[in-house]
């Protein structure tokens, strides 16, 4: 679906270009004032569309996993958040949460772990 919404975008700002090369009478100004509005619509859907892929059943999902050793899913086709890495499972959502409920056994994070096993020892 991003990939549809991407040559949507390509169209309307083509389609914008052509018509203001045709007319000739746009000028530069108007130009990017109409470039940016298309931009904008464009962004508009592409919000929508990242809000609703959460509970698509047909989005891709992959594990990721934090410095902390804290984990999370994230869809596949948006680039990861900072502080995230992909952990190497992808597949639906019930698939990661199934994943991360085998191997996250403990929830403590990484540091806190550490600065017990250094205070115990």
């Amino acid at each position: 679906m991003p990939f549809q919404l991407l040559l949507q975008m390509i169209s309307i700002l083509n389609n914008i270009r052509i018509v203001d090369h045709v007319k000739k009478r746009v000028n530069p100004e108007q130009r990017a004032v109409r470039m940016k509005l298309g931009l904008r619509l464009c962004n508009q859907h592409i919000r929508k569309d990242d809000e609703m892929s959460w509970d698509d059943e047909g989005t891709v999902f992959m594990v990721v996993i934090n410095h902390e050793e804290q984990y999370s899913i994230w869809p596949d086709y948006k680039a990861l958040p900072a502080g995230w890495r992909e952990e190497g499972t992808k597949g639906s959502k019930q698939l990661c949460l199934d994943h991360i409920d085998k191997v996250w056994t403990d929830m403590r994070p990484l540091s806190l772990r550490q600065h017990l096993q250094a205070t115990a020892s």
